[in-house]
């Protein structure tokens, strides 16, 4: 990790969970928040939450466990927790989380398997995961202060109260989101819009939580558009609630709680709590200590990353925010239209967002906004200079003001981080900074890298939290661990390193270890290193105080066996190592299925399979544990990954799952022994790729594919069994001759979507216009109704296009498949976008003609060279023509980026 001078990470010394029961440590953290005595309390993504009684504790407390309510598939699971922010005087701990069942379900109905790693299991790839159908929920559970448990016992705790249960959520991204408490103590929460990830979802995909026509999927953001109905009731998707945290009510000063909104005849009471709408994934956000600025990390589709700001308190008059999700998203300055769904309106001729853009001004924009790698016109960085490689994607995640209040002096950051906003990308693995401006508020100007993953690093900050000892907490999802950042100010801390000699054989066992590999920056400068030990595994260190130490273990039983090292100015690190007294050594893993050469869809079953060998003897269900992790990697260009779900048996199956191309598999077995010691095999296997391909009879007339027209054939690649849009238009003229729709050769209306496990060629039929009869004229006075009236015949209005360009896409030589977007076909071709359209170019490495191989050299614009580069972003804005320039390869040459 590459941090500023001064700065230190580590990762805390906290235990990671372990089979069969995942209970006593950590796994998938999620969020965390310290208590007034500096307890840590951390909630996992599975179900639970733990207690730590300080930062290197190793033997953590279960708060609660409620992983039979709690869905944990893909982007679910509990994702927000908070202390009361009077505790321990009012003892609640709050959660927000997926709940396994719809509204106003009940948990123990539902038929999901749920493990006990908290990988939940739904049939997300079958009958547009209907079966996936739940809901979020907004919980509080009173905890004793004085053991941290759960009153009513950690699991499934009787103290349990349902303050909110609302955003239904049909896939198994964009669930609920996080929780924080503004000045006047309420509770703010936030949700997703529980809509596909990838396709544009509008509530066609079965529509289980019942929306109107053009209002479901992503369009639950903007719920507020329409009143409410008794079949139509308000929901919190993509929005954010502001509640009594005691009873969940709404806060009385809210907007509509104000000015209530009216349906059916009736107060829409349910609208009471809303403050604000319009995000895709409000994953995390934040309050500006001092003030009333809540800001928003949303997490965007195609385009953008948003950091968005409303109040809370709201200000006297303060109405409803509105982000423009999902008719909106991202822009560096103002508002921009989201492309895809204009297209889709404008397609499909359906009402989605045509509310927001006759009244742009009901929109918010983003107070900072950064763009994605495949962005037009950018290149993913957030400014000039910025060192984290966007490549793996984007997620922007935990948001964190840094407030100095009641730091010692010691210990706090530099004065230019303090008041400042930190920020974090998990896809990418980095933190940037937004120092505090003349006005108080956030600088965009000023944004700076703060810490930059490298390379084989695993390092995703889901959110970040300030301690009270000014240092800056990240759960590491991950990593099943926190990792803290902290200053050092003149003096760096230590790195603790440890080795032993053995960590397995029979008992008793003799083991050596040694700490002299430990190092300080400032040895020799009048600095020193000191050790102690903890041996045993009681958490105490005061068994040694050299740097090499040796220990007879007589039993056979695992001890971690941990060194902290520390210097002359009291700054410590810690390093532990896992000793196996009695054990001969660890299993031998072996997946059998599948195999790496497996192809598979979307829907299509996957079947897995491994062995496992150990010198002990052990077999599974006789000393040896089991487990697989099923994980999509989306690679775009760098790769970040999606969990799917998990297993405890040694074989089965699992159903691939929807995702866009390109995508792939990864499947991580690991078996574990009875006294800990473990083996990982890894396969990933590649998705079938179908083409969609779509042209015209008669040819010439320009038709949709995944948003971009051409009046050639166009093919589009995606994974078997997955999702492509095509349209047709109502008429066309070709060769001065009018046409209109008859149909698509499938059978299909003129916008349909695509689903296929093989390649489908689509071909839209269309016939000549039949020419109308032309009407005869009626005199004044000569009957054909009750007379009296010589008005003129009004002129009819005229339709106004969006203009559009004309671009001509070439190869030198000819017959190169070249992509404009989502669609591929030969060279030459032409294509006619909308100007302002966002799309790109793209060339292969490399081509043979005739013997030779011939290698990608530039794209060139007319006569003006655009660089050399195979895929090359652009808005359109006037006609072009753009060529792409293959010569004969060096002997040596490695070909183009």
């Amino acid at each position: 990790m590459i941090l500023p001078p001064g700065f230190q990470m580590r990762i805390l010394p906290l235990p990671a969970a372990t089979p069969p029961n995942w209970d006593n440590g950590l796994l998938k953290p999620t969020t965390l928040d310290f208590a007034p005595d500096g307890k840590l309390f951390v909630a996992e993504r599975d179900g639970r939450v733990h207690e730590f009684d300080s930062i290197e504790d190793s033997t953590p407390t279960l708060v609660l466990s409620i992983i039979d309510k709690v869905m944990a598939r893909g982007d679910r699971g509990i994702l927000g927790m908070k202390l009361d922010p009077e505790y321990p005087t009012k003892p609640y701990i709050y959660l927000s989380y997926t709940y396994d069942a719809p509204i106003g379900g009940d948990s123990a109905n539902s038929t999901h398997t749920h493990y006990a790693d908290g990988a939940d299991d739904c049939e997300e790839a079958v009958n547009n995961a209907v079966d996936c159908l739940v809901s979020g929920r907004l919980a509080r559970v009173k905890i004793n202060p004085a053991t941290s448990v759960a009153v009513g016992g950690p699991v499934d705790p009787t103290s349990e109260e349902v303050l909110v249960n609302s955003w239904c959520q049909q896939t198994t991204s964009h669930s609920i989101g996080d929780i924080e408490f503004d000045s006047e103590g309420a509770l703010l929460m936030s949700g997703g819009d529980g809509a596909s990830w990838g396709n544009l979802d509008y509530g066609q995909q079965g529509n289980p939580c019942g929306d109107p026509p053009y209002e479901g999927g992503s369009l639950r953001a903007q719920d507020l558009k329409t009143p409410a109905t008794s079949a139509d009731p308000t929901n919190y998707n993509g929005a954010l609630i502001r509640v009594n945290r005691e009873t969940g009510a709404a806060m009385p000063n809210n907007p509509f709680a104000l000015n209530p909104l009216f349906g059916e005849g009736k107060e829409d009471v349910a609208a009471r709590r809303i403050i604000s709408e319009g995000n895709r994934n409000p994953y995390r956000f934040t309050i500006q200590p001092g003030t009333s600025n809540v800001y928003i990390g949303d997490v965007g589709m195609d385009l953008w990353e948003e950091i968005d700001r409303l109040t809370s308190p709201p200000a006297p008059g303060q109405g409803l925010t509105n982000f423009g999700w999902p008719c909106y998203e991202g822009g560096r300055s103002g508002n921009l239209v989201q492309a895809r769904w204009q297209a889709a309106e404008q397609e499909q001729g359906k009402p989605f967002c045509a509310f927001l853009y006759n009244n742009p001004s009901k929109v918010t924009p983003p107070f900072f906004a950064y763009p994605h790698p495949l962005t037009p016109g950018y290149d993913g960085h957030l400014f000039s200079g910025d060192a984290c490689d966007p490549s793996p994607g984007s997620a922007i995640a935990g948001l964190a003001f840094y407030d100095p209040s009641g730091v010692a002096a010691e210990d706090l950051f530099p004065p230019e981080y303090r008041g400042a906003l930190f920020f974090s990308d998990a896809a990418r693995g980095c933190i940037w900074t937004m120092e505090e401006g003349a006005g108080g508020a956030p600088d965009p100007s000023t944004v700076a890298n703060f810490a930059i993953r490298t390379d084989g690093e695993l390092f995703n900050a889901v959110d970040i939290v300030q301690g009270p000892n000014g240092a800056l907490y990240m759960p590491n999802f991950y990593a099943d661990g926190i990792t803290e950042i902290r200053y050092l100010p003149g003096n760096q801390a230590p790195s603790a390193q440890l080795s032993a000699d053995k960590t397995y054989g029979p008992a008793p066992l003799k083991v050596n270890f040694n700490a002299s590999g430990s190092t300080d920056p400032d040895l020799g400068e009048g600095d020193h290193l000191h050790y102690s030990w903890d041996l045993d595994g009681d958490g105490q260190f005061a068994d040694a105080t050299t740097a090499t130490v040796g220990r007879e273990y007589p039993a056979t039983t695992s001890v971690t066996v941990k060194v902290r090292v520390s210097d002359d100015f009291n700054h410590t690190s810690v390093a532990a190592i896992k000793i196996y007294p009695g054990d001969k050594g660890p299993p031998q893993v072996a997946i059998q299925a599948p195999a790496s050469s497996l192809e598979w869809e979307i829907g299509e079953t996957v079947n897995y399979g491994a062995t496992a060998g150990d010198p002990d003897n052990e077999t599974f269900g006789a000393g040896l544990t089991p487990h697989w992790e099923f994980t999509l990697e989306h690679c775009p260009l760098g790769c970040h990954e999606h969990p799917i779900t998990s297993s405890d048996s040694a074989v089965g199956s699992f159903v691939a799952p929807p995702h866009e191309f390109p995508s792939h598999l990864k499947l991580e077995f690991t078996a574990t022994d009875s006294h800990g010691m473990s083996d990982t095999e890894t396969v990933e296997i590649n998705p079938r790729t179908v083409e969609v391909s779509v042209e015209s009879d008669p040819p010439g007339i320009a038709l949709g594919l995944e948003g971009v027209e051409s009046s050639e054939r166009a093919t589009a690649e995606m994974i078997a069994g997955g999702t492509a849009t095509v349209s047709a238009p109502n008429t066309a003229s070709v060769g001065g001759q009018l046409y209109e729709f008859s149909n698509w050769s499938d059978g299909q209306p003129r916008v349909h979507e695509v689903t296929s496990s093989t390649d489908a060629a689509l071909v839209a039929h269309f016939v000549p216009a039949t020419p109308e009869e032309p009407h005869e004229e009626q005199l004044p006075g000569s009957g054909g109704g009750t007379g009296g009236s010589d008005s003129p015949l009004l002129p009819v209005p005229p339709v106004v296009l969006p203009p559009t360009a004309h671009l001509r896409v070439l190869s030198k030589p000819p017959g190169v498949p070249l992509r404009l977007g989502a669609v591929r076909t030969v060279a030459p071709f032409r294509a006619e976008l909308e100007v302002g359209t966002h799309t790109f170019l793209a060339a292969p490495a490399k081509v043979h003609r005739q013997g030779r191989t011939l290698r990608f050299r530039r794209w060139l614009n007319g006569s003006r060279s655009l660089g050399t580069f195979r895929r090359w972003e652009l808005t359109v804005g006037a006609d072009a023509k753009y060529v792409a320039l293959y010569t004969a390869a060096r002997p040596g040459s490695a070909g183009s980026r």
